[in-house]
């Protein structure tokens, strides 16, 4: 079912002068971020009670969306926003037997800098004017404390997810 917002989505053509306007002239800092392995971004967190903005940049454009590529191309802003849900294949098959186009759910995952991976599941809800928004599952963070899960830019409960998504 799903269960919450999980997050923003903020696509930036610079990350590291994104992340200082964030920081010095809004006060969000963002704490942790990586590389995603599939789809040739990276980003930047900041968490703000149980959900977070994510701070996106192309790092590896032939990698990326198209519709990214496009998004970006026009400037820095919002681009999507996520939903938690604590049942990922159900949801989808729902929204399939609904008329829904969707495609997913597919995993995603992301290094961070210091090295720590963290995994997730995905399905990507079509809408007409071809940007989708997100169903998350539970995010799998291998981390040792909560210390290293903030450094690592989450802190959420969430139960360990089955690789299988963006």
């Amino acid at each position: 079912m799903l269960t919450a917002l999980d997050h923003v989505i903020i696509g930036v053509n610079d990350l590291a002068q994104a992340t200082s306007v964030f920081s010095e002239k809004i006060g969000l800092v963002p704490r942790g971020g990586g590389s995603h392995r599939s789809g040739g971004t990276a980003n930047r967190i900041i968490l703000i009670g149980d959900t977070y903005l994510e701070l996106i940049t192309i790092q590896r454009p032939a990698e990326a969306q198209q519709s990214m590529r496009d998004r970006l191309a026009k400037g820095d802003g919002y681009l999507n926003f996520a939903l938690s849900s604590n049942d990922i294949e159900s949801d989808t098959r729902e929204m399939v037997q609904r008329g829904v186009s969707v495609i997913g759910p597919i995993p995603g995952q992301l290094k961070a800098s210091n090295g720590q991976t963290r995994g997730w599941s995905r399905t990507h809800v079509e809408r007409p004017w071809h940007n989708a928004i997100h169903l998350s599952s539970s995010m799998t963070a291998r981390v040792k404390s909560a210390a290293s899960v903030l450094q690592a830019g989450r802190s959420r409960h969430r139960t360990p997810s089955v690789p299988c998504r963006y």
